[in-house]
Formats: C-alpha cells, sequence, structure tokens
C-alpha cells in the first residue's frame, strides 16, 4: 500500500512540475505569433540597417539620424553624435532580455511608468528604430525598474501587454546628451604659454619646466601654487562641450566678454571667444599655426629626435570642428577661460590692531 501511494505521490509531482513549466514558459514567451525574446529577434541582423533613432519623452521627440554613415542630431543643425553611445544603445537594444510576462491592464501602465510618451507628464521613455526603408524596426516603452533593480518594465507602442526585461538601455531623454561631447584635448607638456583678455598670462621656457609662472604679478602679493596656475591651463585638456549652437543661431546682441589664447611649443595658436547671449555663455574657437612660437625640443645624446608633427593639419582638422559653431561648457571649465589675476593670488592678511600697552590707558 506504502508503495502504490509512493508511485501516486511520485505522479502527481511530475504532473504539477510540468505545469509549472508550462506556465513559467508561457510568462516568458511572448505576444502570440512572435518567437521568444522577441525584441531581440526584432533587431536581429538588422542594426546595421537602423538609419533613424527617434526618442520620445514628456511630450518632447527628437531623433538622431545617420547622414553619410555618421550619426548627426539634426535638432543641432547636424552637429556630429556620439557615434560610441549610439553604437552601445544599439547593441544593448539588440541584447534585451524578455523575463516575464506582466500585466495587460491598461490602467496600470502609469503604475509602471509605460503611458503614452507623447503626453506630457508622464515618465515613461518611447524608443523608435527606423530603418532605411522608413519603417519602424522597434517602437518600444521602457518604464520604471523592477524592484531588483536588474530590469525594467516595458510594453511594445500600441500593445496594452507589459513585460519584465533584463537590460541595459538607459536613456537620456535630452538631445544635446547625445552630441559628440570631446572637441579639443591638448595636454600640458604640449602648452608654453596662457593670455587672457583678464590681464593673466602664465608661462614657462621650457616643457622641462614643471609649473607655469604669471607674469608681471602685484607687487607685494603672493601668488598661489602651480596647482592653482597649471589648472587654468588644463582648460583645454579633454575639454567636452554640453551644448553647441550654430554662432548665427545665437539670441542677438551677443557680446564678447573675454578672450584666451592657448600656445604650445610646436607652434599651435589656440584662440578662444566667450560671447554672452542673454545670459548664457557661449565660446567659439580658431586655431592658427605661428611658426616663430616653435621651440625645438632639445634632444639629449643618445636619445631620438621625437617624430615632426604636422602643424598645419591639426589647424585645418580643428577648425573643420570649429568653424560656424559657438559651444556651451560647464561652469568649471569656463570659469578657467575668464580666471582673473586675483583669482591667482593668495588672500591678503588680515591687518591686526595695534596693541595698546596698559601702563598707557592707566595713566590716562
Amino acid at each position: 500500500m506504502a508503495q502504490k501511494n509512493s508511485i501516486i505521490l511520485g505522479f502527481t509531482l511530475l504532473v504539477l512540475l510540468g505545469s509549472w513549466l508550462v506556465i513559467t514558459q508561457q510568462q516568458r514567451a511572448t505576444t502570440p505569433g512572435k518567437p521568444n525574446q522577441f525584441i531581440a529577434e526584432m533587431l536581429k541582423d538588422k542594426l546595421e540597417s537602423i538609419q533613424t533613432l527617434k526618442i520620445v519623452f514628456n511630450g518632447e521627440t527628437f531623433s538622431l539620424e545617420k547622414k553619410d554613415n555618421k550619426w548627426v542630431v539634426p535638432s543641432r543643425k547636424d552637429y556630429p553624435a556620439d557615434q560610441a553611445l549610439i553604437t552601445k544603445t544599439l547593441l544593448n537594444a539588440a541584447q534585451l532580455d524578455v523575463i516575464e510576462k506582466k500585466t495587460a491592464l491598461a490602467t496600470q501602465h502609469p503604475k509602471l511608468h509605460l503611458e503614452d510618451a507623447t503626453v506630457k507628464g508622464g515618465n515613461s521613455t518611447e524608443l523608435v528604430l527606423i530603418d532605411k526603408e522608413n519603417k519602424a524596426v522597434l517602437n518600444v516603452l521602457l518604464g520604471k525598474k523592477s524592484q531588483d533593480g536588474k530590469g525594467f518594465h516595458a510594453r511594445l507602442v500600441g500593445e496594452d501587454q507589459t513585460w519584465l526585461v533584463m537590460g541595459d538601455l538607459a536613456l537620456e531623454p535630452k538631445p544635446e546628451a547625445w552630441i559628440e561631447k570631446l572637441l579639443i584635448d591638448i595636454k600640458r607638456p604640449r602648452l608654453k604659454s596662457v593670455h587672457l583678455s583678464q590681464g593673466v598670462t602664465l608661462t614657462r621656457s621650457s616643457p622641462d619646466q614643471e609649473d607655469f609662472t604669471l607674469k608681471n604679478p602685484p607687487a607685494n602679493r603672493k601668488v598661489k601654487t602651480g596647482y592653482w596656475l597649471n589648472s587654468v591651463v588644463n582648460a583645454v585638456e579633454k575639454l567636452e562641450i554640453e551644448d553647441v549652437t550654430k554662432t548665427a543661431d545665437l539670441k542677438t546682441p551677443s557680446v564678447t566678454s573675454s578672450t584666451a589664447t592657448f600656445i604650445t611649443f610646436d607652434g599651435l595658436v589656440l584662440n578662444a571667444t566667450i560671447l554672452k547671449s542673454g545670459k548664457e555663455s557661449w565660446v567659439s574657437f580658431k586655431a592658427a599655426y605661428d611658426e616663430k612660437e616653435v621651440v625645438k625640443p632639445v634632444v639629449k645624446e643618445g636619445e631620438k629626435a621625437p617624430e615632426p608633427t604636422d602643424i598645419p593639419a591639426e589647424v585645418r582638422a580643428l577648425n573643420a570642428k570649429f568653424e560656424g559653431w559657438s559651444f556651451k561648457l560647464s561652469e568649471f571649465k569656463l570659469g578657467k577661460f575668464e580666471t582673473k589675476i586675483a583669482d591667482l593670488l593668495e588672500p591678503l592678511e588680515p591687518k591686526t590692531k595695534a596693541k595698546t600697552n596698559p601702563t598707557d590707558s592707566e595713566e590716562n
């Protein structure tokens, strides 16, 4: 009898296990007629054909477009986009893993941040990938993160069914976040002098001189350490922008508030002009080559002379990036271009009151 009960119990467990597997597969399955992992399937072998990446958030829409095999930001007059960021986004979209079927009740969409992204006040982000034939390969809403933070909720636009998805697809909802950020990268060892219109001139005689010095500091004032002077020079090292606009589109009147010039030992001259347009500050750049500024490197005995750099070619490449554009910098970086002499001097020591002689007061 005990053996018979064990057989029945075992059979029941097998039936329950089979039922659980079926239910689990149904939860992990996709909408009828679509293979499992439907987002990945939608993008399979199609990433190269994507020509437009559209993002909708809080009723605002912007696009990134591929033109001449390069991604650009149309809302920024086709300024180059961050190619690596877009490539990463497309690859991450193709690797999304659909984990679990969630609610299909439209009334629950706002709770999951999966409401219509074209309506202001919502929390969802809509991603649309469009191919060369102007067909939407993928149109998906990205919503609230899962409780463990490892996934997020999603649904295809036009469908009520929601899903729990695993993957990394955090999308910045502003076009300026997608522009090519790195503008200039002139490292400090290359720089010979910096001239700011506020009366600041920083120089050094050779690349071997570690710190820059302040030219003609005020008498009886102590100059800050080389760290502070060098930080001004570092303004053009890995200089990233926050936004960009056509100089001709700046609100008028735009007024030149200050200028800055950076000169290298190999003759590169970088001129920066800070423009005030309303309450905003924008910076335009122009590069030039001045042979008179060239300081030939000292080659020690037994060392090989460095390969000469084609500075005129570098100038042409830089000006191709600069021409017609003005750039918004972070307040921190902009402050370096607008450094004043007072910023590079130690604070004045407070004057101490003369001590009175106690005997004098007693005599009085």
